[in-house]
């Protein structure tokens, strides 16, 4: 949690360092020039600033047992856990293939190429492709452009075969994902971590049911487009129409407390309890069929379809 100008800022950044390495945490933030938080980081802080840091959160881990090999896809600063993995598994040795697919603009946006070069020369099993989307330089001689089929089979022998775990911006994840899907991969074996909420102006499909009064999920969809949703925060007993806004929005809007750390679906801090109506969701990483079967929803990526209520 940051203050800036006065005002609490809750931002959720990903440990880039290995957790064989002990003595220290490392993140690595990228300066946005519309970054609120960001932007405070690189200028405000400075060695012996006190932050206020909760425990880490989120399921996009790897311990290494869960496969022979693994393949690692990132967008840009989608980089950061994927290093994570990388010094871990080679600081351990591990003997299975490590395939890594980085896309970035361009040749100066190439986050730890230093590390990467130095770390590919002295593991064998560690493969790095590195994808050029905007630089049309003459000097580079490795792929250029977007993530494709054709690159993942150049660069991933029998791709079908591998566990992936994927990391960048939501416009890049989604249609990887899908790739990986046409090419064998078995849904089971993608993990995905988007660092940024999905598009609002994407399409949304997935409607969480409403509950009755005798607990049981009504299953019939609405009829209506949202245009008239209310919200109704029992606990809090505080009503309003969130006009787009998704519950943790709406919560904040009203000052009412609702825990929270990424905002894009995957962290699982915002979980709040669906007591009636119908929310739609962009993301829902986070959630298990335990939450599920509990009318459980994730409140940064809820939006009220029809009249709402939760346990907030």
């Amino acid at each position: 949690m940051l203050e800036i100008d006065g005002q609490k800022v809750r931002r959720s950044y990903t440990i880039a360092s290995s957790p064989t390495r002990v003595g220290y945490c490392e993140l690595t933030v990228k300066r946005e020039a519309r970054g609120l938080a960001s932007r405070h980081l690189h200028d405000a802080i400075r060695a012996g600033s006190s932050l206020d840091v909760r425990a880490p959160a989120g399921r996009f881990t790897l311990t290494g047992a869960e496969a022979a090999s693994i393949v690692l896809i990132a967008g840009g600063v989608g980089i950061t856990p994927l290093m994570s993995k990388i010094r871990y598994l080679t600081d351990l040795s591990w003997p299975g293939d490590i395939y890594l697919v980085f896309s970035v603009k361009t040749e100066k946006d190439i986050i730890f190429r230093d590390e990467l070069d130095a770390l590919r020369r002295r593991h064998a099993n560690l493969y790095v492709t590195i994808t050029l989307t905007r630089d049309d330089g003459a000097v580079w001689s490795g792929e250029r452009g977007r993530i494709t089929p054709q690159l993942l089979t150049r660069a991933v022998p029998e791709i079908g075969t591998r566990r992936v775990h994927i990391c960048g911006p939501t416009e890049m994840t989604d249609p990887t994902r899908q790739m990986l899907r046409d090419l064998g991969v078995p849904s089971e074996a993608i993990r995905v971590e988007s660092f940024a909420s999905p598009s609002r102006s994407a399409a949304v499909d997935k409607v969480v049911p409403s509950v009755t009064t005798n607990g049981h999920a009504d299953l019939g969809a609405p009829n209506g487009n949202g245009d008239d949703a209310t919200i109704t925060f029992a606990r809090s007993r505080k009503t309003a129409n969130p006009g787009g806004q998704t519950v943790l929005e709406a919560a904040e809007a009203l000052r009412i407390p609702i825990s929270y750390e990424c905002r894009a679906g995957v962290c699982g801090q915002c979980k709040t309890r669906l007591l009636a109506g119908h929310v739609a969701m962009d993301a829902e990483d986070a959630l298990d069929a335990i939450d599920r079967a509990n009318n459980v929803i994730l409140a940064c990526q809820a939006r009220c379809v029809d009249q709402v209520v939760v346990d907030a």
